[in-house]
């Protein structure tokens, strides 16, 4: 794989491109790298791949918790404390449901990566507002971690009153082929040494 430089999008010649995911492409970064840096990669988080806890089972008690509640208020009879609490859980499901359901994957809409020969890139864009940049530099010993649709990295470390410090990791989150994407960090990693 060659790289590509951020001022010419594309691969060249009959090299494989890792999937370009992002939505505004080597354009959007071209102005935001620091001089003299290649882009390799570039992507954007799918919402499709955030799958929340517990998953469509979850959803589903969610639902028929709303349903029942509908039912008990609906069936109350005149009783006050029954129809309080059948639309008490009514609302606190549905509450559930609409957070649960993607209502908040606004913020995966809103966010760019990119990958170059020298750092790490997190781009966060806001209405009307420059996007909000984080830089984090690439290192040889820079520990690149794979999870589920992510590739992860340790940015500082972070500690609560009583507990054991634990790193705070950073990363490119619901992304597709992120075992590629670990595997071009890692190459440009031993490059570096």
């Amino acid at each position: 794989m060659s790289d590509t430089p951020a001022s010419d999008p594309g691969p060249t010649g009959g090299d494989t491109p890792l999937p370009q995911v992002g939505r505004d492409g080597a354009a959007f970064w071209g102005g935001l790298l620091a001089p003299g840096e290649t882009l390799r990669w570039h992507g954007a988080p799918d919402p499709r791949l955030f799958t929340p806890a517990g998953g469509p089972a979850i959803l589903a008690v969610l639902a028929g918790g709303a349903g029942t509640g509908i039912v008990i208020a609906l069936r109350a009879g005149g009783s006050a404390a029954q129809a309080v609490a059948g639309i008490g859980l009514f609302v606190l499901s549905a509450l559930q449901l609409a957070r649960r359901s993607g209502f908040g994957n606004r913020r995966l809409l809103d966010t760019r990566y990119a990958l170059s020969d020298r750092a790490i890139y997190i781009a966060t864009l806001r209405p009307g507002a420059a996007p909000h940049l984080e830089r984090y530099p690439l290192t040889p010993h820079l520990a690149v971690g794979l999870g589920r649709n992510s590739v992860t990295f340790p940015v500082g470390v972070t500690q609560h009153r009583n507990e054991p410090e634990r790193p705070l990791m950073r990363g490119f989150f619901h992304i597709h082929d992120a075992a590629a994407v670990q595997s071009l960090v890692r190459e440009i990693q031993r490059g570096m040494t």
